[in-house]
């Protein structure tokens, strides 16, 4: 069965910041040292995806790809 992780940020509107630190985080704690994580987010635009996976193995990830989803992607 899968897990659950979440984070709660406090005074900020700043949600793609937010969304990538929790991505980090999530992956640091959670996983073996060598993967290769595909990472999905709901409502990420194609436009930031490359964004989103930079900043991602800036802060350590080892992320594969990284996805936007939208009402129309999802089955």
């Amino acid at each position: 069965m899968g897990k659950l992780h979440y984070a709660v940020f406090e005074e900020t509107t700043d949600y793609l910041t937010a969304t990538v630190e929790a991505i980090a985080e999530t992956l640091a704690n959670a996983t073996a040292e060598d993967y290769d994580a595909t990472v999905f987010i709901d409502g990420l635009s194609r436009s930031l995806e490359r964004a989103v996976g930079l900043s991602l193995r800036r802060s350590g990830a080892h992320v594969r790809k990284v996805r936007g989803l939208d009402e129309e992607t999802m089955p």
